[in-house]
């Protein structure tokens, strides 16, 4: 797993990521934290398998002192030698 920053939703970083890990789908507004609408924060996990839901942080403390939302991840791993189909959602 591993946190990652990026501004351009189509840059070139964040396809070579999705071409080898699996992000969760869409990734919620995190910047800026005050009134968030750009999501810069993103969270890839492998493998592919792995169900991944995505929320922003939204408190007080977070909107305040922090210049973008915290991103949590809550991560299912599906269980070993279970089939998935290809889009790594399990059923």
């Amino acid at each position: 797993m591993k946190d990652f920053n990026e501004w351009l939703p189509f840059s070139r970083s964040l396809h070579l990521l999705r071409e080898t890990l699996h992000s969760g789908g869409k990734t919620p507004a995190t910047y800026p934290a005050f009134f968030p609408v750009l999501p810069l924060d993103h969270i890839f996990v492998s493998p592919a398998k792995a169900r991944i839901e995505l929320t922003a942080e939204t408190t007080h403390v977070t909107q305040v002192c922090l210049d973008h939302l915290p991103l949590r991840a809550t991560i299912t791993l599906p269980e070993r030698g279970s089939p998935c189909p290809p889009n790594g959602n399990p059923p």
